[in-house]
């Protein structure tokens, strides 16, 4: 009797021992397993606005377009120390991006005018322009000069206009001082044109029909009036 009241309450204290570890075992997962209450809205603090007095800076500097390389054939030219680069009537310069347009530097000299340019005479002077710069015939080719400046002309102080008649079988009206140049009418032998301006040996005339043009002046004789008495 005494042996089994023995072995009876040492599988008591086993049981509860092992009831005891388990209890435990349960409540150490519920802790660990458990989630933190959500946090609760915080008030967003905004920054104090800080003002500044107005200060006016300088004005924008106008925009010029950048070319990344310049047009095929261009040419190089150097006026008063500073490299220019000419296409087509257009004047270039180097930029830190690429090539930027400029205005015809005075000085530069080209062998050919470009397409579309227009011969007008101011003050008795043949000029060239094109792209707003002016153009003078300098023998080896065509040079940009200073804009004239126009004044007014009295009756008494325009010059004598000299009448050449045309000499040859037929005579090539030109758009430019040289053969290079467009033919856009043609004169025949006997015909009389008005001369307005000269360019080495061409004639700047007014045709039969009222248009202008340019004419080789070897092909052309100087028409004298009959002596009179």
């Amino acid at each position: 009797m005494t042996a089994y009241k023995q072995n009876f309450s040492r599988v008591r204290n086993w049981l509860f021992v092992l009831s005891l570890s388990l209890v435990m075992s349960l409540a150490h997962v519920g802790s660990s397993g458990a989630r933190p209450p959500a946090p609760g809205p915080h008030p967003v603090v905004k920054p104090p606005a800080v003002r500044y007095p107005y200060r006016p800076g300088p004005s924008p500097r106008p925009y010029k377009k950048v070319y990344p390389a310049l047009p095929l054939g261009f040419l190089t030219l150097a006026i008063a120390g500073t490299l220019f680069y000419y296409s087509a009537g257009n004047y270039y310069r180097r930029a830190p991006q690429g090539y930027v347009l400029v205005q015809a530097p005075p000085g530069a000299v080209i062998k050919v005018l470009p397409q579309g340019h227009q011969a007008v005479v101011i003050n008795g002077v043949t000029y060239y322009t094109y792209g707003g710069a002016y153009y003078q015939y300098v023998g080896n080719g065509y040079k940009v000069v200073p804009a004239p400046v126009q004044g007014p002309v009295s009756p008494q102080e325009t010059p004598a206009q000299s009448t050449v008649v045309v000499s040859a079988h037929a005579l090539n009206v030109r758009t430019g001082p040289g053969m290079e140049h467009a033919v856009t009418y043609i004169v025949n032998k006997g015909d009389r044109l008005q001369v307005i301006g000269t360019a080495q040996e061409w004639y700047y005339v007014e045709l039969p029909d009222g248009s202008e043009g340019w004419v080789n002046s070897r092909y052309t004789a100087p028409l004298f009036s009959a002596p009179e008495g």
